[in-house]
């Protein structure tokens, strides 16, 4: 296996469990996320939510892209 991919598994749960915080102190409430991360030989993802609902977020995006949806900012929406 990568030796990135190895060093990178390893950080990702407390990367998962700083983002977690991170979003509920902001928001005040669990916001659900997952992180992606790969190297071109393999994909891996760390996220607080169950795989399921990791999979029906990422098909949504992937959607949306395949229709050709422009990435627009959230804050930058009137």
């Amino acid at each position: 296996m990568n030796h990135d991919m190895v060093l990178i598994s390893k950080a990702l749960q407390p990367w998962a469990q700083g983002i977690d915080e991170t979003i509920t102190d902001l928001v005040g409430h669990k916001v659900g996320f997952c992180l992606v991360v790969f190297t071109g030989e393999r994909a891996q993802y760390v996220s607080n939510c169950d795989r399921q609902e990791v999979a029906a977020a990422l098909r949504e995006l992937l959607t949306r892209w395949e229709q050709g949806m422009p990435d627009i900012k959230a804050h930058e929406v009137s």
